[in-house]
């Protein structure tokens, strides 16, 4: 759900409409609730797509993975021996 989110707020086109859907839909703060923004087809579209499993593995897994890529590490200032290789101290690795 949160690269669903963010794929929404990265994508200006979606992000527009599904701010004017949401806004149309009400006129006072109040009537906004869990009954009323279900009746709204592009949030429930949106939600739904963004839930799929599928859509995961498809979309939003595939372009933006849940583990990061290219995590940085220190390595020890003793420096650390990696498939063989010696790493000096004080270098970043990914």
């Amino acid at each position: 759900m949160t690269f669903a989110l963010y794929f929404t707020l990265a994508n200006r086109k979606i992000w527009d409409r599904l701010s004017q859907s949401i806004r149309s839909a009400f006129t006072k703060e109040d009537e906004i609730n869990g009954t009323t923004v279900a009746t709204i087809p592009y949030l429930t579209g949106v939600i739904y797509e963004g839930t799929l499993p599928w859509y995961f593995a498809n979309s939003a897994l595939r372009i933006r993975p849940v583990a990061a890529q290219g995590i940085q590490r220190d390595v020890p200032p003793e420096g650390v021996m990696i498939a063989g290789r010696f790493i000096p101290g004080g270098v970043q690795s990914n």
